[in-house]
C-alpha cells in the first residue's frame, strides 16, 4: 500500500551492525557517524548529535559524508562491529529493497533511536502560476507529463510523498532525481524543476 510505505518515510534514525559491543571498553577511539550528502537534513541532525554525545564520551565525533543516501551505509558494514561506525540515514535505507536490488542486507543493521519526525511542504517554482494545491492539480491535468518535480533520494520521503500524490490526484508529474537533497533543491531554484517536497524535521 502506497500510503503506508510514505507513513514509513516520516522517520529519521541511527543504525549500527548488530553485533554485541562491550559496554566496558567503549568507546575507545573516535566515533564516525556516516550520513548522506552534506547540508541534507541527515547531516543537519548527525552534526547535531556529534556535538551532544562527544563531550560524555570522552572522545571526539567525525561526520563522514557520503552522496546518493545508502551508499554512506557501505562503510559501516565493513568496519568492525564495536559500535563506533554509526548511519544516520532515512527511511530510504528500509523502503529501497522494496524497490530495486541495493548491496547490503537490512537484517545485519538495527536502528538505535528515533531521531526526527519530518513535515513536508509543496514548493513550487514562481514561474508555475499556482497559488494552491487545487490550483496545482487542475494545471497539472490540463499539461499532462509536462510539470516535473525533483527529488534527491530515490525510495525517500519526497519521491515517495509526490508518487502518492500524483496518485490520489491522478496527474501525471515527471520525476528527476538528483544525488542528493540540495543538488535537488539547487535545481529547483534555477528552474530545472518546477515541484518539489521539502521536509521539515521537528
Amino acid at each position: 500500500n502506497l500510503r503506508i510505505v510514505a507513513w514509513m518515510c516520516l522517520v529519521g534514525f541511527a543504525l549500527l551492525r548488530v553485533d554485541a559491543v562491550s559496554a566496558q571498553d567503549f568507546p575507545n577511539k573516535p566515533i564516525r557517524i556516516f550520513t548522506t550528502t552534506p547540508g541534507g537534513g541527515s547531516d543537519f541532525a548527525s552534526r547535531i548529535i556529534a556535538q551532544g554525545i562527544s563531550g560524555p564520551l570522552g572522545q571526539p565525533v567525525v561526520i563522514e559524508n557520503r552522496a546518493g543516501g545508502v551508499l554512506a551505509l557501505e562503510p559501516v558494514g565493513k568496519a568492525p562491529p564495536d559500535g563506533h561506525s554509526l548511519f544516520v540515514g532515512g527511511a530510504a535505507f528500509w523502503i529501497l529493497p522494496l524497490l530495486q536490488k541495493v548491496p547490503y542486507d537490512v537484517a545485519d543493521y538495527a536502528p538505535l533511536t528515533l531521531i526526527s519526525k519530518e513535515i513536508f511542504v509543496f514548493v513550487v517554482h514562481p514561474s508555475l502560476p499556482v497559488k494552491s494545491i487545487q490550483e496545482l492539480i487542475a494545471l497539472a491535468k490540463a499539461r499532462p507529463g509536462e510539470l516535473n518535480y525533483g527529488s534527491g533520494t530515490l525510495g525517500g520521503p519526497a519521491h515517495l510523498g509526490m508518487e502518492l500524490f500524483k496518485s490520489m490526484a491522478g496527474v501525471n508529474i515527471l520525476h528527476v532525481p538528483y544525488k542528493g537533497a540540495p543538488a535537488a533543491v539547487t535545481a529547483q531554484i534555477g528552474g530545472e524543476v518546477k515541484l518539489s517536497l521539502s521536509d521539515l524535521s521537528i
